[in-house]
Order: structure tokens, then sequence, then C-alpha cells
């Protein structure tokens, strides 16, 4: 057995994984602040996980929202935790008394959708999942691609509007895809609409939710047909589609997959999405499907919980 912990911006996940990938149990709470109350849940959580295995647990697997130096295994960079400069592999064996691999959660994502998901058996895939942030992952030839040293495909913070909104959390650019196309820029959209428009659908719902008017509350709507609901994902959808065409004329990929708990909203954002995708990318790069991710919101896991199982051996 082994276990996936998936780190988001705003809840931490984990799951118990034996031959299938598939979570056999998965436990979750939310993203604690701090470096140390971090590591100490995620101590907690797989131990909790360990405790009720069937079978011994041989490994563990963590994926993080963050740039990590695969040399000196340390993150070097995390805009939605707070991992900056920390050893975490280091910590987590010492606490567990397991061998801990580590890697960008995007990139875990895209192995589980490559190895086992949507994307299954094609050797060139590129991956977003949009969630608080957007975060990417590529596989090139049936690999991950990371980069010289581990912090490559930033995919979320790919620019799509060179003058738009400050990006997110420690990233220092403007009109990020993550910025423009998140979770947070969807939910940032449709209070700024709801503003403008006080007798509108959205700041009824807005009153509803006590002020604070957030992604899956308005994907909800959405799927329901409202108009300024789906005014304001069709806008992220056409920052999501010209992301994917750059994307594509980068990579020329068989598949590019969209996962992350927005990304689950499903047609309602995939099908104009796929649209401004088709209209910009170049010809022979406008050919690879758009696929939602095949394990949604357990992507993260099942991909930390293959590395674990690739790294055991």
């Amino acid at each position: 057995m082994v276990v996936g912990v998936d780190i988001g911006g705003t809840k931490l996940a984990a799951g118990l994984v034996g031959r299938e990938p598939r979570p056999l149990a998965v436990l979750r709470c939310p993203t604690p602040q701090g470096a140390r109350a971090l590591i100490d849940a995620l101590a907690g959580i797989v131990g909790r996980l360990a405790a009720c295995a069937p079978e011994p647990v041989v490994a563990v697997g963590v994926g993080v929202p963050s740039l990590i130096d695969h040399v000196s295994r340390r993150v070097l960079m995390s805009v939605n935790a707070d991992l900056a400069d920390v050893d975490v592999v280091a910590l987590l064996e010492e606490r567990l008394g397991l061998p801990v691999a580590i890697d960008n959660d995007a990139n875990l994502a895209a192995l589980a959708e490559q190895r086992a998901g949507a994307a299954r058996g094609l050797a060139h895939v590129v991956l977003l999942t949009i969630g608080t942030g957007i975060g990417g992952g590529v596989i090139i030839d049936g690999q991950p691609f990371r980069g010289s040293r581990g912090s490559g495909a930033e995919l979320g913070h790919v620019v799509v509007q060179a003058d738009g909104p400050p990006c997110q959390g420690r990233c220092p650019s403007r009109g990020c895809l993550e910025t423009m196309a998140s979770g947070t820029a969807i939910a940032r959209d449709a209070r700024a609409l709801a503003e403008r428009r006080p007798q509108g659908a959205l700041a009824a719902a807005a009153r509803r939710e006590g002020g604070q008017l957030r992604a899956p509350a308005l994907m909800a709507l959405a799927r329901a047909g409202e108009p300024e609901a789906l005014e304001v994902v069709e806008r992220a959808a056409r920052h999501l589609g010209a992301g994917l065409a750059s994307l594509a004329n980068v990579f020329n990929p068989e598949a590019l997959v969209v996962g992350g708990g927005v990304g689950e909203a499903g047609e309602v954002l995939l099908r104009p999405a796929r649209e401004e995708y088709r209209r910009r990318a170049l010809p022979p790069n406008a050919a690879a499907p758009v696929l939602q991710a095949g394990f949604g919101n357990e992507a993260g896991i099942v991909g930390a919980a293959l590395l674990a199982r690739e790294r055991a051996g």
C-alpha cells in the first residue's frame, strides 16, 4: 500500500492506494497556514490512513502547489502554500519513518491521467488543473517534463493578457492564465458583476451566500443556464481557450486535459474554451481533443501514489 497526498491552496487530501489506481480511502482537511502546521497536518493524515490500511504502507507521495528543486529536494517557491525553502521530504521521512517522494501537484495529476485516466496510453499530454489557482503538467514521450531543475511546466503562469490583473500569491506577473481563469478569478469577476448590477441574479446569489459568491455556487448557476453566471464563466473560458491554444502550439500534444475542482464544471466551461482554442491554435495543433480529467479531484492523490510506488520499486 502507498499513500498519495495532494496539497491544494485551500484543501489537503490524502488517499490510501493499493494495486489499482483508485483510492481505497480518502481523508481531507483545510490546508493549514504556516509550514510547521502543514507538516504536522501531513504527518497526522498519513498516520491515520496507515493505521487503517489492510497492508503495510511502504511509501508516501506528496504533490505540492510549488516549484521544486529536484536536485536538493527543497521547495523553491510556493504560490498558494507556505512551503518556500522547506525540505518537505526530510521532515516527513523523519516523522513517518517511510520513504517520501515529492513533485509538483499538477505534474502528478498529469501522470495520473496519462497512466490511467482520460489520456491513458498517450505519450504527449498537456494538463491544466483549475481550482484556487491553475497548475499545469506536461507529459513528453510518456514521462513528466520538469525542466532543468524541476521548476518547469508552470502552465498557469502563461500570460494571456499582458496588462491584466496582478497574479495572486507570490507570482510577480500580470494577466497570467491563473489570474484570468481560476476559481479565484471567476469568483472575483462574479462579485464585480454583482456590484455593477445590484438588481441582478448574481447580486441576489451573493446576498444568499452572505456576500461571498464563490466559484462552486457560480458554476451551479451557470449549469442551470443563468445568463449572468454564463457571462462570467464564458469570459474565463475564453481566457482558458487562449491558454490552451498557446500550449498546443508549444507542445503539439495528443490531448489537452482539464481537471481540478473548477474543471469538473464540465461542458459549461469546456465548450466555449474548446471553441476559443480551435479558433486560435495553428491548424495542425488544433486537432488535439480537450478532455475532462478522468480522476477529477482525485488525480493529484492518484499521481502522488503512482510516484510513491515507482520510487519505492
